[in-house]
């Protein structure tokens, strides 16, 4: 629910925006023993003893939040905000252990039955700043606290290459931002802004000796720190040249990030000084869409600098081969192609043009380990109809 009032205090005029939400969900996670063939096979193959683990996950959520737009001129304003936050989370289930003969026979069941509950209640806050010193130009502050909270199915796992620590908290911290933009503008348009991130309690993974092998142990990392500096701007480059009706359009846009993050403390061995784990150093998106009449193209080139995928920076996988190492720099291009005629239109795509092979993620269980490869190069042909 939402209620929005203008109102004037003086010759000062405001904006008030109040408003709440509730949310009710439900997770069931279960885990036994599935098919051992090669195709898409989610059953059970194995009576209801064999399950070793099986959660129900009710989640229970409250909030009240309240902001108010405060114009002290026509070139400055406040947005001071406030949120409440009543947060409950419930695990309801058992996890254990089966074990077989050699023949497969079940010889053994471990079941621990748990019920817990966790009640948190909280306020954050922020503060948002505008001015405009000159038509178009818009130069903008904000600052905000940061809260993530984890549930009982953030802390429960049944994986033999991963544990979680069982002290897990929720994430902490603040964010703030600095930087200019154009408002109102169609030919050209730009954004440019500084930001920084706060973790006081970072969640993230590192690599741990369980006394056999090393495994994959998530928990509140440390003290991490991301800033950096991102910029956009697009411009029609034909209304910028000719500023009669033209059948053309040509626009080029580009985004991008310069990022350094960094764990300023951690009580892990091996983390202080590290970079963040999936926080690549460069972010760039660029382009151009181009037109004649109903005919229209777009080309857009993505790129990703190297990232880590663990807080220790480990620049190889162990033997698992889910365990850390460096997903390597990747660019992917993507082209669109469209044309409409009265009522009908036809599209077309291709995605990932030059077929580049990369990955962003290794898998943690299922289906194996090693890494995820993304999709090489796709086609799309689509076809509309309006009656």
């Amino acid at each position: 629910m939402r209620y929005l009032k203008r109102y004037e205090i003086g010759k000062i005029q405001s904006v008030l925006l109040a408003g709440s939400r509730y949310y009710h969900g439900f997770n069931h996670s279960n885990q036994g023993f599935g098919s051992t063939g090669s195709n898409a096979d989610f059953n059970y193959v194995t009576s209801e003893e064999a399950i070793s683990y099986d959660y129900r996950f009710p989640n229970r959520n409250v909030s009240v939040f309240l902001e108010n737009i405060l114009y002290v001129s026509d070139k400055l304003s406040f947005t001071p905000g406030v949120r409440f936050e009543h947060i409950n989370t419930t695990a309801e289930g058992f996890y254990g252990s089966v074990s077989k003969d050699l023949a497969g026979n079940i010889i053994d069941v471990k079941r621990y039955y748990e019920n817990l509950n966790n009640k948190r209640h909280f306020v954050i806050a922020g503060l948002g700043v505008s001015y405009k010193p000159i038509p178009f130009v818009d130069i903008y502050s904000n600052i905000s606290q940061n809260y993530r909270s984890i549930t009982f199915n953030d802390m429960r796992i049944s994986n033999p290459s991963a544990v979680i620590d069982p002290n897990l908290q929720d994430e902490r911290g603040y964010s703030f931002d600095l930087g200019v933009r154009s408002d109102q503008t169609s030919l050209f348009n730009y954004d440019v802004s500084l930001f920084y991130l706060n973790y006081d309690n970072r969640i993230g993974e590192i690599l741990v000796s369980n006394g056999f092998n090393d495994v994959r142990s998530r928990g509140n990392i440390g003290h991490a720190v991301i800033r950096g500096v991102e910029a956009y701007g697009e411009g029609d480059l034909v209304g910028l040249i000719y500023s009669n009706e033209t059948p053309w359009t040509a626009v080029v846009f580009n985004n991008i990030a310069f990022i350094h993050s960094q764990y300023k403390s951690s009580e892990a061995p091996g983390v202080t000084g590290k970079e963040v784990e999936f926080v690549p150093a460069v972010n760039l998106k660029s382009g151009v869409r181009i037109g004649y009449k109903n005919l229209k193209g777009s080309f857009q080139y993505s790129y990703l600098s190297q990232q880590f995928s663990d807080a220790t920076n480990a620049k190889e996988g162990v033997a698992s081969a889910a365990i850390g190492g460096i997903i390597p720099a990747y660019a992917v291009m993507d082209v669109t192609l469209s044309y409409t005629y009265k009522k009908f239109a036809i599209e077309t795509s291709v995605n990932n043009l030059a077929n580049t092979m990369y990955y962003t993620r290794r898998a943690t269980g299922y289906p194996g380990p090693g890494i995820l490869p993304s999709d090489g190069r796709s086609f799309f042909l689509t076809l509309k109809a309006k009656i």
